[in-house]
């Protein structure tokens, strides 16, 4: 048995249905991203899962436990979940000083001071904020705020963490360290995440699973390999990275960038691939680790990536050619959905 549940779920505020006969099973230890636009309804999921909305229909078992079921008339308070909770606004208190932001969940249980120390200490040292325990949130950086709010929801040790859209506020670098700590206390722990984000790579970089969702619908569950590699609708292909679409045979064609390889008139040493087509270069891209060109074809204009510069000029001809690539049967106007 799965150790997190959500069966058919539904939620519907007044005649809005966000949420759509949703079902998802959560191994013990899994990483789930809930990956998808603004307004898809990730959020709206995982605060079900907290306990701070009420599925329309369906049921949540978390460890074997039922604590929600429409039909059953079963609902459990989120403060008997056992979960832990970190939030894009990180939400820790400027009044209290690190340790009593960390501590205060334990402090709430009412658990013995000696075992709230040796707990609140133990968890600020996996986040590195041993030495900040009497500074102020004000003081510190807001990597360090969000290591504070990640230390108050593991503290009392929850079977489950629950992440919704952490490292939103944080600039570039920041956010790599803090997804690769995050990545780190999960596996030390071996807590089970359900991360909220619509950052893609923030999804495949940390993810055992990505659940894509649109409009409350899931477009697909997988693993990151899965999902940017095998996208089964072009909705998820074109959330998910970047795609080529192309019109053949009566179906869609996607083609990952990537996947295209560059071929100059005359070069007799390259290869073609299984698939080709004629193009023009009708400009380029330098974004310092990797160059992208975008042809003028017969089929519309195909973007190329490449981590090193082509021999090629602008209105210069080539053959771009390709061997893999993903068929769809979806109407082409659905790639904007």
């Amino acid at each position: 048995m799965s150790y997190i549940e959500l069966k058919n779920i539904s939620k519907s505020f007044g005649e809005k249905e966000v949420i759509k006969n949703f079902d998802l099973s959560i191994d013990r230890g899994e990483f789930i991203s809930l990956l998808g636009p603004s307004g898809c309804g990730k959020t709206t999921l995982l605060r079900m899962v907290a306990g701070f909305i009420d599925p329309t229909e369906g049921e949540i078992i978390i460890d074997g436990k039922t604590v929600f079921s429409s039909e059953k008339n079963i609902y459990v308070k989120t403060g008997k979940r056992n979960l832990g909770m970190v939030f894009q606004s990180y939400a820790v208190w400027p009044h209290m000083t690190v340790y009593e932001n960390v501590a205060y969940p334990l402090k709430i249980k009412k658990l013995p001071k000696e075992e709230q120390r040796e707990r609140t200490m133990a968890i600020l040292r996996q986040v590195g904020l041993e030495n900040r325990e009497k500074d102020y949130p004000w003081s510190l950086s807001g990597g360090q705020q969000q290591r504070v709010a990640l230390a108050r929801g593991l503290v009392m040790e929850p079977s489950v963490l629950l992440l919704d859209e952490p490292l939103s506020n944080l600039d570039v670098q920041l956010r790599q360290k803090m997804k690769e700590e995050i990545m780190d206390i999960q596996k030390r722990t071996g807590v089970t995440v359900i991360y909220v984000t619509h950052d893609q790579s923030e999804a495949l970089q940390m993810s055992d699973r990505i659940v894509v969702l649109s409009n409350g619908n899931t477009e697909q569950i997988g693993t990151p390999e899965e999902i940017y590699h095998q996208p089964r609708t072009i909705f998820t292909a074109n959330f998910v990275g970047r795609m080529n679409f192309i019109r053949k045979d009566g179906r869609t064609i996607g083609i990952r960038p990537e996947y295209i390889s560059v071929i100059r008139p005359g070069d007799t040493e390259a290869k073609p691939g299984s698939h080709s087509i004629k193009g023009n270069l009708g400009r380029y891209i330098f974004e310092g680790s990797r160059n992208e060109y975008f042809f003028d074809t017969e089929k519309g204009e195909i973007s190329v990536e490449t981590p090193n510069a082509l021999p090629l000029s602008v209105g210069e001809d080539a053959l771009l050619s390709w061997d893999r690539q993903v068929d769809f049967e979806e109407e082409m106007h659905e790639v904007d959905a």
